[in-house]
C-alpha cells in the first residue's frame, strides 16, 4: 500500500519550513556545546524548534473555506524506563511526528530515526540501519555535523556497509523534514507512538496494526490544526507484541516503494532498481555476527524479489 497523503496547504507548509530552516541553523551554531552524546544534540534540536500556536490564514483549503490554520512544534524527552532491550532490537532513537486536528477528529503521521555525530565508520550504525528496515519507508539516519544536521536513508547506509563514503546521500535535515515529511514522501500514517500507554503502532503487510512495548527516548512533534472539518483516522491496534516478534510485522509497502520506484517507471528501471538494492541488501555480500541482523537482510532481498517479479506481471499486464 502506496502512503497516504494528509492535507496540509501549501501557505502552512511554507510557514513551517521558514520556521525549520531558521532553528535549525539556530541548533547548529551550538553543535560545540552539545557535541558530547547524541540525546544532548537531539535535545537542544528540539528546544531550538519548540515554538506555539503559528497562526496562518489560507484563501482556499482543501473544502474551499477561507480560514486560520494553527500550528505548532513539541518537543518531549520521556524519561527511560527499563534496560531498553526494546529499543536495541527497534534500532530507533527517537521520532519526529505530524499531527493534524481536523474538527474532533485527529491524524497523525511518524517517521523513526537513529541519531549519530559525525557519522564516519560505525558498524553499529549498519546493524541498527537493517533493523530500521521493518519500517524502511518511515525511518531514517539523523546526523550531527558541525557544518549542518542532515537525513539520510537507510539504503545508503546500508551500501556503504556502515562507512561514510562520498556516494553517500544526504538531505539537510530541516528540507527532509519540511519537505519529504510534510509532502508525505517518507513516514506513514499508520505508525504512531502513544505516549500514555508508551507503546509504538503499525500497519504490518499482512494487514494487521499491531503495538509493542516501546519507551521511546525522545519525540518531536509538528501540530496543525484545521480551521474546517473533514474525516480523519485514529490509531487502534489488533493486538500487542512481544520483542521477539518486532520484526515479524514488517511495516506495509507497495511494491514500488520496497524498489524505491517513481510513477512512470519502465521495465528498464525496475531492473535497474533491482540491481541498486541488491548491491545494498543482498546477503552474500557481507556477513554478521548475529542471527537477527542476517535474517533481516534475507528477508529484505525476498521482498525486493518478490517485488520485482510483481512489478515484472504488471508491466506486462499494462503493455499489452
Amino acid at each position: 500500500m502506496a502512503r497516504r497523503n494528509l492535507y496540509i496547504p501549501e501557505e502552512v507548509k511554507l510557514s513551517i519550513r521558514e520556521h525549520l530552516s531558521e532553528r535549525c541553523d539556530l541548533a547548529l551554531d551550538g553543535f560545540i556545546s552539545a557535541s558530547e552524546e547524541e540525546d544532548t544534540l537531539t535535545g537542544d534540536l528540539g528546544a531550538s524548534l519548540r515554538i506555539k500556536n503559528q497562526h496562518v490564514f489560507v484563501e482556499r483549503s482543501i473544502a474551499e473555506i477561507p480560514g486560520t490554520w494553527t500550528w505548532g512544534i513539541n518537543y518531549v524527552k520521556f524519561r527511560g524506563r527499563g534496560p531498553g532491550a526494546t529499543e536495541n532490537v527497534l534500532g530507533a532513537d527517537g521520532l519526529f511526528e505530524l499531527s493534524l486536528k481536523v474538527g474532533n477528529r485527529i491524524e497523525k503521521k511518524s517517521i523513526l530515526f537513529q541519531s549519530k555525530i559525525d557519522w564516519r565508520d560505525d558498524p553499529n550504525l549498519l546493524k541498527q540501519a537493517i533493523k530500521l528496515t521493518t519500517w524502511r519507508e518511515a525511518a531514517f539516519i539523523l546526523n550531527f555535523t558541525a557544518s549542518k544536521f542532515e537525513a539520510i536513508d537507510l539504503d545508503s547506509v546500508i551500501a556503504s556497509r556502515g562507512k561514510r563514503s562520498a556516494s553517500i546521500r544526504s538531505t539537510n535535515l530541516d528540507e527532509y523534514i519540511g519537505s519529504n515529511f510534510l509532502d508525505c514522501i517518507v513516514g506513514d500514517v499508520d505508525l504512531g507512538y502513544d505516549a500514555t500507554s508508551r507503546k509504538l503502532i503499525w500497519r504490518a503487510k499482512n494487514g494487521e496494526t499491531v503495538a509493542i512495548k516501546f519507551s521511546i527516548p525522545q519525540r518531536i512533534k509538528i501540530q496543525i490544526s484545521a480551521p474546517n472539518r473533514i474525516h480523519g483516522n485514529n490509531l487502534n491496534y489488533n493486538k500487542e507484541i512481544g520483542v521477539d516478534e518486532i520484526h515479524n510485522y514488517r511495516m506495509d509497502a507497495s511494491e514500488e516503494e520496497i524498489l524505491s520506484l517513481s510513477e512512470g517507471y519502465s521495465a528498464k528501471d525496475i531492473r535497474k532498481a533491482l540491481a541498486t538494492q541488491a548491491l545494498a541488501y543482498h546477503p552474500d555480500k557481507q556477513s554478521f555476527s548475529d542471527a537477527l541482523t542476517e535474517n533481516l537482510m534475507k528477508r529484505r532481498m525476498q521482498e525486493i524479489n518478490e517485488a520485482n517479479e510483481l512489478l515484472k506481471i504488471k508491466i506486462k499486464r499494462n503493455n499489452r
